[in-house]
């Protein structure tokens, strides 16, 4: 039987530039999400253990690809739909695009 490669777990090179990225652009988000100080943000812990959880993977170098965006982008997409205006948006994109960086083959 044929398993796809989004269904494996497949390894991180930790010494490229992208793993350094999606780290440093994860770590970067969750900084700037635990900033924002609304009242009206009773997920804000979701998104922030969410985004934990996909560092965690990362840095676990043997990653299942499908989990670890499913991961990033649950809280990613909820702040670009709950924060469409705000700086932070910018920041969310650039952390989404570093984390596919991590999949694309060179």
């Amino acid at each position: 039987m044929s398993i796809p490669a989004s269904d494996r777990f497949v390894q991180l090179d930790d010494n490229s530039p992208s793993y350094d990225d999606a780290l440093k652009q994860l770590e970067e988000l969750v900084k700037a999400v635990g900033e924002i100080r609304i009242n009206d943000w009773p997920e804000k812990e979701g998104v922030v253990t969410n985004l934990r959880t996909a560092i965690e993977m990362i840095k676990a170098k043997y990653v299942n690809e499908t989990a670890l965006k499913t991961a990033a982008y649950t809280s990613i997409g909820f702040i670009l739909l709950k924060f469409a205006e705000a700086p932070i948006v910018d920041l969310a994109n650039k952390t989404w695009g570093a984390i596919l960086a991590l999949f694309q083959k060179s």
